[in-house]
């Protein structure tokens, strides 16, 4: 008994054409797009989300301290009722409850700059100013300024939010 190897050539319809290879190519490079697209637009809302629950802690704690400005005892009766003249007097005053916390742990960050920059909206009844504040400055040089309203700087690249509306308007 023989045993004999026989080695089949080949045919030349076996294998991939040019062509299959281009479209398959194409294909592959049009999802790998479509992902990194959606991915960017997934980053994009989470840093949206962030900003808009820093934008809400900040009002809350300037809101706050209005409603609290009658009874601290810290604040002058002739000033009485007012926003706070600067970031670190929230992050410094107590609130006037028993046991009472401070305004603001922490001056968030803002996920649009990974930076503490915040743009504040300041008003002392006849004038009012726009400050943008960073670590170093976080108070208006006028010092009857009262900060009433905090918002992200018009800097922001991109500048609109992907529901269409700036971010400084937020």
């Amino acid at each position: 008994m023989q045993i004999r190897l026989t080695f089949k050539r080949a045919s030349p319809k076996s294998g991939f054409t040019l062509v299959e290879v281009v479209v398959v190519s194409a294909l592959i490079l049009l999802a790998s797009l479509v992902a990194f697209h959606t991915a960017d637009i997934v980053s994009q809302r989470e840093k949206e989300e962030r900003l808009r629950y820093a934008l809400l802690e900040m009002r809350a704690a300037l809101d706050k301290f209005f409603e609290d400005s009658y009874q601290n005892p810290v604040i002058l009766v002739a000033d009485k009722p007012r926003f706070p003249k600067s970031i670190n007097e929230l992050l410094t005053t107590r609130r006037p409850v028993p046991g009472g916390s401070f305004y603001l742990r922490r001056l968030p960050l803002n996920p649009m700059f990974a930076s503490t920059r915040w743009q504040l909206i300041g008003n002392n009844g006849t004038s009012e100013e726009l400050k943008v504040i960073t670590d170093d400055s976080m108070s208006f040089t006028d010092a009857t300024m009262n900060i009433v309203d905090v918002r992200c700087p018009d800097t922001v690249i991109p500048p609109d939010g992907l529901n269409g509306i700036p971010y400084k308007d937020w």
